[in-house]
């Protein structure tokens, strides 16, 4: 065993004795703590009886009145040290299993030795003497590590640049509180790092990318300046992951502007994908935060069945001629619709009912009021000129916004998302090539920026994919004009697989039982639409172990799954199997995206499947 690998585990023995020691005297002190809890509300309840049993008119029962409102916040302020010591102790322990995972050696420039920073999850620091044993991966001397190789470099500290030389960079593999091995890093070694992370199976829950941030993330997750924040990420760049890392970010410098989770929420495109990013957080020790779908909105306001987003992408998905409900999202959901509706006169505080009847006379449709289902443009339109008579409280308190899968939402979406969140920042991501219904350029970021008003705003573009291996890459790429760069990760090149008859699925589950046996946990078999999973499923059910995923679904993401591919967004599947890729299924412009979409959910193994005509498409 070498000398240096002999310093680390005794620096790691060290680490964790520390922990140990701090984890036993927060419980020490939790338990006195705790004891004060209930003796404090013992003593509360004494005194509350004595109150109510006094004369309520008299002043010396105002008085014990004042009192008792006094020792209740007391007991409160007690309960938070509580609740606040548990969650220290949480910390610590999930610390012991892995307590940091890189270190940096700097030498400050007034410096004639460097000082060695170990970078974790979590910070630790050894009390008596003031000695930081772990530095906090947000903390601004760790943004070293994801910034710099060994040389010149520097970060941004509270108090201005701090310049110096970084002389090492190193990683360590701890499992279960043990030093497994390390290695010093160059750029080529962590790409190397980074490449074999990707080769794992894909997780049911979105992980953290704590341990291998790029330099281009990083920079995104830093970011305080910006009160619009625009990331256009291609499939696979990690978008998603990078808004919440930046969300835990901000929460640790939100001391100065009072930021913590409750201030926070994120717009998700589906139930599936809430459920999917709903680990990130806490495994990042920060509590979770709310998040909402716009349908979520429209249900509070309106109060009666409407047309979800999800039921009108099955329409245009399903219908035989979609131009016109294509025409009327256009209108009714973009500028020249939306100054028609800031000249209604809209007085203050109208309830739904007048508003939507208000509404449908100034569309010249008052036959809608009697529909069991408002149209999802009309229900856009409603719910905006709702939020201008009302505004909506209930929000008041959100300091920041996560808007996911931005393309897919027209300008009325932001005009919604102005009127409830006006003292906002934003972070807004999008992929202009995964859109389902429409056409977006570069310009669809003008449009936010214009509608949302911040003062400082930042467009950012992540180019290259950190999912797919480069044969799924290359071919997904046939359907968009966007180069994409990608981690020369390899697999099996995507075959074409053509079925004998409709009623042929031996192909389907011999490609299902060859992806478990390669070893894959998480298999999707992604339809066009909702209808066609379900179709697919009842055929295939009983012949093979797999389940259904629709629109209301919150599963998690291990074992087989058919579903449509607009519930895939966000997701990604160890293996896809593109069902039904025929010329009659997928021929137009759209179906090019939905397709583009499917594909670069595959991480390691894509097929597509066909019954007559291959599509154009896919040539």
């Amino acid at each position: 065993m070498d000398q240096t690998f002999i310093i680390e585990k005794d620096y790691l023995k060290r680490t964790k004795r520390i922990a140990k020691e701090q984890i036993h005297l927060l419980k020490e002190t939790s338990e006195k703590v705790k004891a004060d809890i209930i003796e404090q509300k013992r003593e509360m309840r004494e005194e509350a009886k004595h109150s109510i049993s006094s004369n309520l008119n008299s002043s010396d029962n105002f008085d014990q009145l004042v009192a008792l409102s006094q020792f209740a916040t007391q007991t409160m302020n007690t309960i938070d040290q509580y609740e606040s010591n548990m969650k220290k102790i949480e910390q610590l322990e999930k610390f012991m299993h892995r307590p940091y995972f890189a270190r940096v050696d700097f030498k400050f420039d007034d410096d004639a030795v460097e000082e060695k920073i170990y970078i974790g999850r979590y910070s630790i620091m050894n009390e008596p003497d003031f000695d930081r044993l772990v530095y906090d991966w947000r903390a601004p001397i760790s943004s070293l590590f994801y910034r710099y190789g060994t040389g010149p470099a520097f970060y941004e500290a509270p108090v201005g640049k701090i310049s110096g030389e970084l002389k090492l960079k190193r990683q360590y593999e701890i499992k279960n509180g043990e030093l497994e091995y390390y290695f010093d890093a160059d750029m080529q070694i962590l790409d190397d790092f980074l490449r074999k992370m990707l080769t794992h199976n894909a997780s049911h829950q979105m992980k953290s990318i704590v341990e291998t941030i790029q330099r281009d993330q990083d920079l995104i997750i830093r970011n305080m300046k910006s009160d619009l924040m625009m990331v256009q990420g291609v499939a696979g760049s990690g978008k998603t992951s990078v808004a919440l890392h930046r969300v835990a970010y901000l929460m640790y410098h939100g001391l100065k502007n009072r930021l913590t989770s409750q201030n926070i929420i994120i717009i998700s495109p589906n139930a599936l994908f809430e459920k999917y990013i709903s680990q990130v957080l806490p495994e990042l020790g920060e509590e979770n935060v709310a998040s909402f779908l716009f349908d979520d909105l429209y249900d509070m306001v309106l109060n009666r069945p409407f047309e979800t987003k999800n039921q009108l992408y099955e329409f245009l998905l399903s219908s035989v001629d979609p131009i016109r409900k294509k025409n009327e999202l256009l209108y009714k959901m973009n500028s020249e619709f939306i100054d028609r509706l800031n000249d209604v006169d809209i007085r203050p505080n109208m309830p739904v009912d007048k508003i939507m009847a208000l509404y449908f006379q100034i569309v010249k449709d008052p036959e809608a009021l009697n529909d069991t289902s408002i149209r999802y443009e009309d229900a856009s339109a409603i719910v905006y000129l709702y939020l201008r008579s009302n505004g909506y409280d209930d929000y008041r308190h959100i300091k920041h916004v996560v808007v996911d899968e931005a393309q897919d939402y027209y300008q009325i979406h932001f005009e919604i998302l102005k009127l409830m969140f006006p003292g906002a920042q934003f972070t807004v991501l999008g992929d202009i090539n995964q859109t389902i219904e429409k056409h977006e350029k570069l310009s669809f970021y003008e449009l936010v920026k214009s509608t949302l008003r911040k003062k400082n705003t930042s467009l950012v573009s992540m180019d290259k994919s950190f999912r797919s291996a480069h044969e799924i890459l290359e071919f997904s790429t046939r359907f968009v004009d966007t180069e994409i760069k990608s981690y020369s990760r390899h697999c099996e090149v995507p075959q074409l697989i053509k079925r004998d008859k409709v009623s042929d699925f031996m192909g389907l589950i011999s490609e299902i039982e060859r992806c478990k046996e390669l070893g894959y946990a998480s298999i999707g078999i992604l339809c066009k639409t909702e209808d066609a999973s379900i179709k697919l499923f009842e055929q295939m059910h009983s012949k093979i172990e797999l389940s259904l995923v629709q629109s209301q679904s919150r599963s998690d993401l291990t074992g087989t799954f058919v579903l449509p591919i607009y519930l895939s967004k966000g997701l990604e599947f160890d293996a896809v199997i593109v069902w039904d890729v025929d010329d009659v299924h997928y021929h137009t412009r759209e179906d090019k995206q939905l397709l583009y979409i499917a594909c670069t959910r595959a991480l390691h193994r894509l097929n597509l499947f066909y019954f007559g005509e291959v599509s154009p498409l896919c040539l």
